[in-house]
């Protein structure tokens, strides 16, 4: 009996310690942004897993993904390094023990670099030799990509030493140094972060080796508690009105000033605690939408978080990202819970999808359907603090492999005025499109959270029952919203999703975005990703949308730059980029009225007809290439695509009667404008 005992804790032990490297055979969908292409490397156990690049892939030899197996959750997106004024060429890469190890060379430097999992924690150890026959001077910096995530806290130092370390929702990163190495510097640009070790000198032959690791757990505060050996534990108890045990809370802890000191989650008893430094510190609980004040935290402090016992839609199901075998079910919640997606083909169950870890805001990703096919699905909300919460029945079709024609509708500058964007999506629902794409300003304000919900309200008779896309607008302000709200295809900038494209059909999709002022570096970085995406798709027709037009008559707030031949600032930037890629048609917002240019070969459109008040003076003297201008209409432009067609339909909602009262006339059907586009 002893021996099975004996034997049974051994194969656990070495099914804990042991972790499984395999090249990847097929293009892998990961959790996050990041797509494992074939040729790379998986390494995972039980709790965590991450990719290595192939050594003939685009990121070759860098940690391309870490994910958490548990919550099915993408932590980080990328980790690399560099050495300043060296240049390296990877030379190998091969399995080892629980990891991968990558060899390279330089004209200075050779490097071993080793990636090895054990349990939760990614060790990366560099051994680097100077090779070259004089002193150098070593300067060393690992990279941390995490753009398409969004951190609650992000840490730099923990108790006066240098360390890294992210919140996210249910998942935690820590990167720390270990050995003899020492980190030097951390330096923080938006989603990204440079870690540098003390410099050194090298002899010729001379060899250093820096240490570090990644860690993956559900709390910042249980990577603090591993750090500190003296130190005082504060234990916070929260509970939903005053008699449940608050599970899963995610609760901050605070400096006077505010700054976030430590992060952890309640357990099944509602605790949390906490090990720092002796100090003065408040606590604060983050549970869906709710406020709270800070309070004092104490060796034991007490929370109740009064809750309704019905949880609610605070943004109901809307779709995004849909492809030939799913979508994207989009949602958030007045109350943080687990939430499932159930799909069925004519009332018979065919999948189950669902979030792993409680939140607000969910994005659950449907695949594995037919092409061309309607689907029905339901949303049921789970229990954990409230009554169980259901959806209506909706329903999608998934993108055929090869449509002969599809439909999508434009529209734009929607605004907060949620009753006549009501009218405009009701309107669009009619067309039964394949897809919506919004030119901007899809709020009043992008930073106030009631704006959201009335924008959201409004797509209800279109949203659950079709994909959307939106592109950015002046009003948005480029808010954490925006981001948190649409789950889209992967892009560039702001967790890769301030810029992205898709296809569908004969036609190629690229939204951008204009609010960047040129003098800023996302600004190169967005023109060098368009010139990219457009260069490299082969559909025959190319749309680029984004919010500010080029150029127009309007001159509701005075004469602009948009009034002149030159136009907008932009065109010097991105005119030459369309033209040498051959873009068709640029769709855009702004101006609240309908305009149509045509210039170099390329179709202007202006739709800014979405709900918010209409421009009523356009009284600049009309450029020779512009070819409709019609004010006073609420609107969107319905276009239907065929293989080697485009053709657009403009069409009225609602007639502006009187401005200052904002007293229309529906007529809704009236067509303002037609045309084509051949190929």
């Amino acid at each position: 009996m002893k021996k099975i005992f004996l034997l049974f804790t051994m194969m656990l032990l070495f099914i804990n310690v042991f972790s499984m490297v395999k090249v990847v055979d097929k293009n892998l969908k990961l959790y996050g942004s990041t797509d494992a292409n074939k040729g790379d490397i998986l390494v995972e156990n039980d709790e965590v897993g991450f990719i290595v690049g192939g050594l003939n892939n685009k990121n070759s030899g860098r940690i391309i993904d870490v994910f958490s197996q548990k919550y099915k959750y993408d932590t980080l997106d990328v980790m690399r390094y560099f050495i300043s004024g060296e240049t390296l060429k990877n030379t190998d890469l091969k399995f080892i023990n629980n990891g991968v190890a990558l060899t390279q060379l330089g004209s200075k430097y050779s490097i071993e670099t080793t990636y090895t999992l054990n349990k939760n924690t990614i060790f990366v150890v560099s051994k680097i030799k100077n090779i070259s026959k004089k002193q150098q001077f070593l300067k060393f910096t690992d990279i941390l990509d995490y753009t398409s995530s969004m951190p609650y806290f992000v840490s730099k130092k923990f108790n006066g030493k240098n360390n890294f370390m992210i919140q996210e929702n249910n998942v935690a990163l820590y990167y720390d140094s270990y050995n003899s190495t020492k980190i030097f510097k951390i330096i923080n640009i938006k989603n990204t972060t440079a870690i540098t070790p003390k410099y050194q000198k090298l002899k010729p032959n001379e060899t250093t080796t820096i240490s570090r690791f990644i860690k993956i757990d559900k709390s910042i505060s249980n990577f603090q508690k591993e750090l500190l050996n003296e130190s005082k534990t504060y234990t916070v108890s929260i509970k939903l009105r005053n008699t449940i045990p608050a599970r899963d809370i995610l609760t901050e802890v605070v400096d006077f000033k505010g700054n976030i000191i430590s992060t952890g989650y309640t357990n099944e008893n509602g605790d949390v605690s906490f090990n720092l430094p002796k100090d003065n510190y408040y606590v604060m609980p983050v549970f869906g939408t709710l406020n709270f004040e800070k309070i004092s935290l104490n060796e034991k402090t007490s929370l109740n978080i009064n809750i309704k016992k019905e949880n609610e839609f605070l943004y109901k199901p809307f779709l995004t990202a849909k492809n030939t075998d799913g979508v994207i079910v989009n949602f958030k919640l007045l109350y943080p819970d687990l939430a499932t997606v159930v799909v069925y083909d004519n009332q018979k169950e065919v999948g189950r999808y669902k979030t792993n870890y409680t939140t607000n805001v969910h994005h659950i990703r449907i695949t594995g359907l037919k092409p061309n096919k309607k689907y029905e699905y339901m949303v049921f909300v789970g229990n954990k603090y409230t009554k169980p919460l259901e959806s209506s029945i909706y329903y999608f079709k998934t993108f055929s492999e090869k449509p002969q024609k599809f439909v999508f509708d434009v529209y734009g500058d929607t605004r907060s005025y949620e009753k006549k964007h009501k009218e405009v999506v009701i309107s669009m629902s009619k067309t039964n499109p394949d897809f919506v794409i919004n030119t901007g300003d899809l709020v009043e304000k992008g930073n106030y959270e009631k704006d959201w919900i009335k924008f959201f309200w409004a797509l209800e008779p279109l949203a659950p029952y079709t994909a959307y896309y939106p592109t950015l607008g002046n009003h948005e302000y480029n808010n954490i919203f925006y981001y948190r709200a649409f789950d889209l295809p992967n892009g560039g900038g702001d967790y890769n999703r301030r810029w992205y494209s898709f296809d569908y059909g004969s036609v190629h999709f690229t939204m951008i975005d204009s609010n960047i002022s040129p003098n800023d570096t996302a600004f190169k970085a967005q023109i060098n990703w368009l010139k990219n995406d457009l260069n490299s798709t082969n559909k025959t027709f190319k749309i680029v949308f984004f919010h500010h037009p080029f150029w127009t008559t309007s001159q509701q707030y005075g004469p602009m730059a948009e009034n002149k031949e030159d136009g907008n600032e932009l065109i010097k930037y991105w005119m030459p980029i369309f033209k040498q890629y051959e873009v068709d048609a640029v769709m855009n917002g702004h101006i609240h009225a309908y305009e149509r240019y045509e210039k170099d070969g390329i179709v202007f459109i202006t739709t800014g007809g979405g709900g918010a008040p209409l421009d009523t003076i356009h009284t600049a003297t009309p450029l020779p290439w512009i070819k409709k201008d019609i004010i006073d209409y609420t609107h969107f432009v319905q276009v239907e695509a065929t293989s080697n067609t485009l053709s657009f339909t403009v069409k009225a909602v609602s007639q502006l009667l009187d401005a200052d009262k904002l007293v229309y006339k529906n007529v809704e059907g009236k067509i303002l404008d037609e045309f084509k586009i051949k190929k």
